[in-house]
């Protein structure tokens, strides 16, 4: 009386929850069904094309098995003018044999066959070759209520009665194809969820959690990928006499891809550190030779690589087209950038023209190394945070111990770009003389 279709008392078989389920579409279909009507209905050409393309199949492959070669020429027929590739068994042994060496996207598949009937078809297809993907519509002449509920806890999918309306079998063929689709379409991306999660934990491994204890300066960094995994990467690498070659690295892009050229460049640097004499130039020749192919089109990496003398507090460094090393003077209160001098990696095969620049630092200054995930992050309104918001920070907080700088950096970019998804990857690295 208030407008319910059905009822079921509970407890009751999901089987028969299913069929109830299947009539009901069934009733919509016939209401509105229009051109989608019986065999001897006349379409017009347009509706007849209306019909072929809303349900025109991509040469998905359809094994139809029933012992009738009548049934099976009017299956095959019928479903190949929508463009599906339609293969036939005659009989449920010939069935399994087809659906081993073909491995169909859907069977159709008559219940009463001599030997193999469908049911027990359809059973070994979902419990011996562990199939649970492959939609399974049977072609039955069987109407009892009870035939449909075994058909379906079984493991079928839907069922058709013959004699069947043609037009009918292609909705029901589409509409299974378009949902194992969807099904296909979501547990790859849970695969691809699993194996990015997978991969940022191994990532993590790769950044520095423990950074080089020197007497004459402090270190600290961090990163945080944007989606998972990233392309930023940082070290800081000690490698004897007081010396320690330090790298942040900005691969275009997000998520796998850059996260795989950022693992590369991560692999070469450390085997260019156990060197006894460490060569800037060569480093960044290398990185680039390697890396060139990886970086198709217009994608790069941008880097800035250095090394610091902690005896003498000298800087020799390449900027590849990074963003600019700042450092606080604390005697004069004023910032001085290390500007990029290069193009960056990935651009061009050949490196030849490298300048090794050098700089030399104070007691108590402090220099921040970063990515443009922090002066690019935006707000709600979608403006930047800045260049200047950057410099401004530094000066702000130079006095503060370096675990207490960049916390403060961090908070400062998390508060500016509240209620705003991260949209780039964020690394700093700090470093404060004594």
């Amino acid at each position: 009386q208030v407008g319910a279709d059905d009822y079921m008392v509970k407890p009751f078989e999901i089987g028969e929850l299913m069929l109830r389920i299947r009539k009901m579409i069934d009733n919509r279909l016939e209401i509105g069904k229009g051109f989608l009507s019986t065999d001897d209905k006349e379409y017009s050409t347009v509706q007849d094309n209306r019909f072929k393309r809303i349900h025109k199949g991509r040469d998905e492959i359809i094994l139809a098995i029933d012992d009738n070669p009548i049934n099976l020429e009017v299956v095959k027929t019928r479903l190949e003018m929508n463009n599906w590739k339609v293969e036939v068994a005659e009989g449920g042994k010939d069935g399994l044999l087809k659906y081993k060496s073909l491995r169909p996207n859907l069977i159709l598949l008559d219940i009463m066959m001599p030997e193999v009937d469908g049911y027990e078809v359809c059973r070994m297809i979902r419990e011996e070759y562990k199939d649970k993907m492959i939609p399974i519509i049977f072609l039955t002449a069987k109407k009892e209520q009870e035939d449909k509920i075994y058909g379906i806890n079984v493991g079928g999918d839907d069922y058709v009665t013959k004699p069947f309306d043609k037009d009918d079998l292609v909705i029901r063929v589409s509409q299974h194809l378009k949902n194992r689709e969807m099904m296909q379409e979501v547990k790859e991306k849970k695969l691809l969820e699993y194996d990015m999660e997978l991969a940022g934990e191994i990532q993590k491994k790769l950044i520095p959690k423990v950074f080089p204890k020197d007497k004459a300066i402090d270190f600290f960094g961090g990163s945080q990928a944007a989606k998972g995994v990233g392309g930023d990467y940082f070290d800081i690498i000690d490698i004897g006499n007081g010396k320690y070659l330090c790298v942040v690295v900005d691969v275009m892009g997000k998520g796998m891809s850059a996260a795989l050229v950022m693992v590369k460049i991560e692999t070469l640097l450390k085997s260019f550190s156990h060197k006894s004499e460490i060569d800037l130039k060569e480093i960044i020749r290398k990185i680039n030779q390697n890396i060139y192919k990886d970086l198709e089109g217009d994608r790069y990496a941008s880097m800035f690589l250095m090394v610091y003398d902690s005896i003498s507090h000298k800087i020799e460094y390449i900027n590849a087209g990074h963003e600019p090393l700042l450092i606080y003077d604390h005697k004069t209160g004023k910032i001085k950038e290390l500007m990029s001098k290069l193009y960056a990696l990935g651009i061009n095969e050949a490196y030849d023209e490298i300048d090794v620049s050098t700089a030399v630092l104070n007691p108590k200054d402090v220099f921040i190394m970063y990515t443009d995930g922090i002066n690019e992050a935006m707000n709600k309104d979608r403006k930047q945070f800045g260049k200047e918001r950057v410099r401004k920070m530094l000066s702000k907080y130079n006095d503060m111990n370096i675990m207490t700088i960049y916390k403060s950096f961090m908070d400062e970019v998390a508060e500016y770009t509240k209620g705003v998804a991260q949209h780039d990857d964020i690394t700093l690295v700090i470093g404060k003389v004594k």
